[in-house]
């Protein structure tokens, strides 16, 4: 039985912006993040917001399986 596990990212952060985006190790956080979610039989959904420089992180997943929901910045 495959369990929905929906993952908070955004790009923007004053402390350390794109922090998700970091290399770590050959892929990047979130891909690692993701990856994980699926190896233990997780359903990904990532939960980012509509702004501008979120399309980053829809351009990772664009052509997996993994879904993905846009909400405002305030209310995702």
């Amino acid at each position: 039985m495959d369990v929905t596990g929906i993952i908070l990212v955004r790009t923007a952060s004053t402390r350390l912006p794109e922090k998700c985006l970091l290399n770590f190790g050959e892929r990047t956080v979130i891909e690692h993040v993701v990856d994980r979610a699926l190896h233990f039989g997780f359903d990904p959904i990532i939960c980012t917001t509509r702004e501008k420089v979120d399309d980053q992180l829809i351009e990772i997943f664009s052509s997996s399986p993994v879904k993905i929901f846009r909400g405002s910045t305030h209310d995702k």
